[in-house]
């Protein structure tokens, strides 16, 4: 059997997506969007392979089970919003506009990803304890990026003094609740749609 690539952990930048053979990055994106739209648990290997125009067996001759493709999806997606974040972080001194930017950053991948990004919001939590443990330990260190910006926006005096968990926590959960209301195609751009909700937000962290 041809096992799919190892995924990058949690310390392991390079996206597995990107450098899957054309056979195998068709398997992953026939799966994402599968899962996207009928759920990770309602979707079938035969499924797949009848999207492929395989049969099921050719498939689990190239990879292990159905588990083994969510954590490619999810890893991957998890990975791009980390680079992203780290990418601001490397290049932003001005804390503010570093939120600003983040914000931005994780916008686009929603945009970029938008079926992956609706897999790894509903179903990280349908992998086994040690690749959620892997999610964890990505989340863990992509929201120390966004606190981080809070709480140096809060050092310098350009917001009141705040639990920067509580709200990092509110901002992230504002900026990925837009998947499910949120249309490209009605003008709002990914940029504009994250200074919008930042926008409000800091309007009360600078109360």
């Amino acid at each position: 059997m041809t096992e799919l690539p190892e995924v990058a952990g949690p310390r392991g930048r390079r996206g597995p997506v990107s450098g899957l053979p054309p056979r195998y990055r068709r398997l992953i994106e026939i799966s994402t969007d599968l899962f996207s739209r009928y759920g990770y648990g309602a979707t079938t290997i035969r499924q797949i392979a009848d999207e492929m125009g395989i049969k099921s067996a050719s498939l689990y001759s190239h990879v292990g089970s159905k588990a083994d493709i969510l954590r490619v999806i999810i890893l991957d997606v998890a990975r791009e919003f980390t680079e992203g974040a780290t990418q601001c972080v490397d290049t932003i001194a001005d804390p503010e506009q570093r939120l600003r930017e983040l914000c931005r950053s994780h916008m686009r991948v929603m945009e970029r990803r938008a079926a992956a990004v609706v897999v790894y919001f509903h179903h990280w939590r349908k992998l086994n304890p040690e690749y959620q443990a892997e999610i964890i330990d990505l989340r863990g260190e992509y929201e120390a990026m966004f606190r981080y910006a809070v709480a140096e926006s809060v050092r310098q005096g350009i917001y009141r003094p705040v639990d920067e968990a509580h709200a990092v926590r509110v901002l992230l959960g504002a900026l990925n609740w837009t998947y499910e209301w949120r249309s490209p195609s009605r003008g709002m751009d990914a940029d504009a749609t994250a200074d919008s909700i930042l926008d409000l937000i800091t309007s009360g962290l600078k109360g």
